[in-house]
Order: structure tokens, then sequence, then C-alpha cells
């Protein structure tokens, strides 16, 4: 599972399946897409991270300012 953990300056991604990776990026959009290549590298099967950025998902998320946490 990657999980986008996110301010309004900052996107740290995470994924389940490999606690040893982590990346950062500076946008929503930037961290799915992100989030889509380390899936596409490592997990060719899932393409939950790639399917969300492509769809928008990024931006449709509802989420409250005390749990900035996206999860796929």
């Amino acid at each position: 599972m990657i999980k986008l953990d996110y301010t309004r300056v900052s996107v740290v991604i995470t994924c389940d399946l490999c606690p040893w990776w982590s990346a950062f990026a500076f946008t929503r959009e930037e961290g799915w897409k992100t989030a889509g290549r380390h899936e596409e590298a490592c997990h060719p099967g899932d393409n939950h991270a790639r399917n969300a950025g492509r769809m928008g998902a990024a931006k449709s998320i509802d989420v409250t300012l005390d749990t900035p946490t996206a999860t796929l």
C-alpha cells in the first residue's frame, strides 16, 4: 500500500511493502507520479497509484487538516 503524507508545502511518499523506500515531492500531483513510478518499478502487478494519478484522485481526496494522509 502506497501512502502520501502531505502538508501545504511538501509530500512524503511511503510504501508498506518496501519499508526502506520513501520519496519526497512538493505537490500532491508530483507525489502521485512518484508513487506511480515506484509502483511500476517494484510492484508491476499493482496499478492503484498510477490510476489515482491519471484520474485526478489526488485532487478529489477529502482530507481534514488534522489527518493529512492519502492511502491506496
